[in-house]
C-alpha cells in the first residue's frame, strides 16, 4: 500500500483540516480513508452536464 501525502493549497492556515472526496460507491476507499483517521463530515450531491452534442463523457 503507498502512503498517503497530504498537502495545503497556499493560503491555507494552520488548523485547517485536510479533507478527501469519493464517491458513496466507493466503500473501500472510505474503509481505508476511515482506517487512517478520516470522518464523514457530509455527503454532498454532485451532478454531471454535457454540453449539447457532446456525446463524450470525459471527466478526466
Amino acid at each position: 500500500m503507498r502512503g498517503v501525502h497530504t498537502s495545503r493549497p497556499s493560503g491555507a492556515g494552520a488548523g485547517d483540516a485536510p479533507f478527501l472526496h469519493t464517491a458513496a460507491s466507493n466503500t473501500t476507499a472510505i474503509r481505508l480513508y476511515e482506517s487512517i483517521g478520516f470522518t464523514l463530515r457530509r455527503r454532498p450531491s454532485f451532478m454531471a452536464v454535457r454540453a449539447p452534442g457532446n456525446t463524450a463523457a470525459n471527466f478526466s
